[in-house]
């Protein structure tokens, strides 16, 4: 929780221009209450999912590109690599219509 918040300060004054960790360590805070009191995380929740799938389809990209440039095979992480990015990214604009 602690790293959590840390890390959702940080990117708010660096997004927003904050120089006062207090109140930037509030508004975080401030906004997870609110998430959590309204039920709104709920909405939310997809969307962490999906960045999840996105990073291990990413990854695996990138294992791709290194096996080829050591001229190794590539089909063992290219084939599910382009498979959960299309899966992923067709998931997450469903979502994003519903």
């Amino acid at each position: 929780l602690d790293t959590a918040t840390r890390i959702s300060r940080y990117v708010l004054q660096e997004l927003a221009g904050i120089q006062n960790r207090f109140l930037a360590t509030g508004l975080v805070i401030a906004a997870t209450l609110v998430l959590a009191t309204t039920g709104q995380w709920q909405r939310i929740w997809p969307a962490f999912g999906a960045s999840n799938q996105l990073i291990a389809g990413l990854g695996l990209l990138v294992a791709s590109t290194w096996l080829m440039s050591l001229r190794k095979p590539i089909r063992f992480t290219l084939i599910p690599s382009l498979f959960m990015l299309l899966t992923t990214i067709t998931a997450f604009a469903y979502q994003i219509v519903q």
